[in-house]
């Protein structure tokens, strides 16, 4: 089985005690907080992975798996609290930050 783990920045003030959905091939797989890491086993090949909170997501990050390979990624808002409103309104698909690490 190969592995997809995420990582949430601990520090900030945005979304801070709110907890992200993690989504992977469109199932909901789990949430994480601040400073949580998530690990989710799936099969070899090629999966997308999106975070959700509310009306606000993460970009679908698309990754390819080898068997036994792990990949990480990292979280973090993409707002902060002055700018939540902005990326409310404008940027919804990108209020949250999620890219390889």
């Amino acid at each position: 089985m190969a592995q997809i783990t995420v990582q949430r920045r601990p520090g900030g003030y945005a979304d801070l005690l709110r907890k992200y959905r993690v989504f992977i091939d469109g199932s909901k797989v789990g949430r994480i907080g601040r400073g949580e890491i998530l690990t989710v086993s799936v099969d070899p090949g090629s999966h997308e992975v999106q975070l959700k909170l509310d009306w606000g997501t993460s970009p679908t990050v698309t990754v390819d798996l080898a068997t036994d390979e792990t990949r990480q990624l990292y979280c973090e808002p993409g707002a902060n609290a002055l700018t939540a409103l902005y990326y409310a309104m404008f940027r919804r698909r990108h209020y949250i930050k999620l890219r390889p690490t």
